[in-house]
């Protein structure tokens, strides 16, 4: 990826200390839930928090891979696995995400879901990320969605508003039980 001080698809961090932040009212704050994360929303249901909902596997090879399963993060009986495959290739820069969805029966929705801070723009399955510094293009595979970028409010750790991007897509959900891949290349522009 380009050199810079840009995060252009980025974890929010820590919020702003509030009372809520730290009461039952704690997932309200986007920083702290799923939807504040680059990771899909499953038949219109985030992940659920606590320990018991971590994932269940993790690998980070010599090569650029990581694997993550996480499918008892949301606690849906249709969904057996969710396993996320990133390949990062440092020699042109790009990173491939691919979730792979086991399901026994049909989901409702899955929605993909990225995080920045700078105004995406969007042209067909291609979204572009602008930063001061650097820049990236996320390119969806397979049949034109329709991409949703969504303006949200984070307070920072410090207390200042900032403008938060949610990039959202419909994955083609298959109309029985079985397999659903949904696959995305990031690019440094």
């Amino acid at each position: 990826m380009p050199k810079g001080k840009d995060f252009l698809l980025t974890d929010l961090g820590c919020g702003e200390y509030t009372r809520e932040y730290f009461s039952e009212k704690r997932y309200e704050h986007l920083c702290c839930r799923s939807e504040g994360h680059n990771v899909p929303i499953i038949d219109g249901r985030e992940q659920l928090a606590g320990g018991e909902y971590g994932c269940d596997c993790f690998e980070a090879g010599k090569e650029g891979r990581m694997v993550i399963s996480f499918a008892g993060a949301y606690a849906n009986p249709a969904l057996k696995s969710l396993v996320r495959t990133l390949d990062w290739d440092e020699a042109d820069g790009t990173l491939q995400v691919e979730d792979c969805y086991q399901v026994t029966e049909r989901l409702q929705s899955i929605r993909e879901n990225l995080i920045t801070h700078w105004k995406p723009e969007v042209q067909g399955n291609t979204v572009r990320i602008r930063g001061d510094e650097s820049g990236c293009t996320a390119a969806i595979e397979g049949e034109e969605v329709k991409v949703d970028c969504i303006r949200r409010d984070f307070y920072d750790h410090g207390g200042q508003r900032r403008d938060v991007w949610l990039i959202q897509w419909e994955v083609p959900v298959a109309g029985q039980a079985g397999e659903v891949r949904a696959r995305f290349t990031v690019r440094a522009v």
